[in-house]
């Protein structure tokens, strides 16, 4: 095998700093399974850290064919929420964002070389959950995976628990120094790819 690169690499260049302010990215997945599964947990993130001093707003980049079915949803929530569509709005959502909640797939990466640190999550039927055990998984997310250590939280579960990923994602709005450690880590993922 010959590895020549990755397209993301090009897509999302890698930010110096995270700003003090900015909108906080929720990223449930993109299919509808996923956003059944993962949308209540974005909700809890949104509304239970939407008076936090850094956020400013929430963003929440989808795919055209689910962007009726997202903006449905959210528009019932308490916290106002920026759905936004097309790889340019997303784009400039990586580049504004100052941390992130993001169903582990390959968005974790794209997230990882544009510098927004992130928490990631996945909530898994019983059977998905047997298989991690199985085959021992290590890693969920792909900046974990990569450099094969815990670099970002995995928040994994089989049944929800909102508060598991509103937690990790208040660490990083909290805790500049683990959001810098990460951002260490995205540059070596950026290196080594």
């Amino acid at each position: 095998t010959t590895y020549v690169g990755h397209p993301a690499l090009a897509r999302f260049p890698l930010r110096p700093v995270v700003p003090e302010q900015g909108p906080v990215l929720l990223l449930p997945g993109s299919r509808e399974g996923e956003l059944r599964r993962h949308l209540p947990l974005m909700r809890a993130v949104a509304e239970q850290l939407a008076g936090h001093r850094r956020v400013t707003g929430f963003v929440l980049p989808t795919p055209r064919s689910l962007e009726a079915l997202v903006r449905a949803e959210v528009d019932g929530w308490s916290a106002p929420v920026d759905v936004v569509t097309g790889e340019e709005r997303k784009a400039q959502a990586f580049r504004d964002g100052i941390a992130a909640a993001a169903v582990t797939g390959t968005v974790t990466l794209e997230l990882a070389l544009a510098g927004v640190p992130m928490a990631t999550t996945y909530v898994a039927d019983k059977g998905q959950a047997k298989r991690w055990v199985q085959y021992k998984v290590k890693f969920a997310s792909l900046p974990n995976t990569i450099l094969d250590r815990d670099l970002v939280p995995e928040v994994l579960q089989v049944e929800p628990r909102p508060e598991a990923l509103v937690g990790e994602v208040r660490r990083l709005l909290d805790d500049r120094p683990m959001a810098d450690v990460q951002l260490a880590g995205f540059g070596e993922i950026r290196v080594l790819m």
